[in-house]
């Protein structure tokens, strides 16, 4: 009855890996994805930035929601500041600062969540999914 539990986790795997290795060669292979700059959202402190962005990659490969933290005077880089979440679709997220390093991102309900990080540097993110609290 177990046997069929290790090639599903590897198909998983697969999967997974290949979504964020397609992301990978799209961007770095000079093959042009648009980002488009949603919000910036800067900390209480002023020293760093939550930047929401959108990022498509052609026909076929939809679109994604991502976040970033910017430090203070730097300009906005997904491949400088990889993002600590992305999300399948296009999402208006709501996000705010709830302390100089915490953030809480309101997750809308979707399964595809490719990455959702809980600690960002010296920044803890939690997720709170429809309204229901922590995630």
């Amino acid at each position: 009855m177990r046997k069929w539990i290790a090639p599903v986790a590897v198909i998983a795997a697969l999967v997974v890996g290949g979504a964020f290795f397609r992301d990978d060669i799209l961007e770095y292979s000079g093959i042009a994805c648009a980002t488009t700059i949603k919000r910036a959202v800067p900390s209480p402190d002023a020293t760093r930035t939550a930047v929401i962005f959108e990022r498509e990659c052609g026909a076929t490969t939809p679109f994604n929601t991502q976040v970033s933290l910017v430090p203070k005077g730097q300009s906005f880089s997904p491949r400088r500041y990889p993002s600590f979440l992305s999300i399948g679709g296009q999402h208006a997220l709501a996000i705010r600062w709830v302390g100089e390093r915490a953030l809480e991102v309101d997750l809308p309900k979707t399964d595809r969540v490719f990455r959702n990080e809980t600690t960002v540097d010296d920044v803890s993110v939690a997720y709170l999914s429809a309204g229901r609290g922590p995630n």
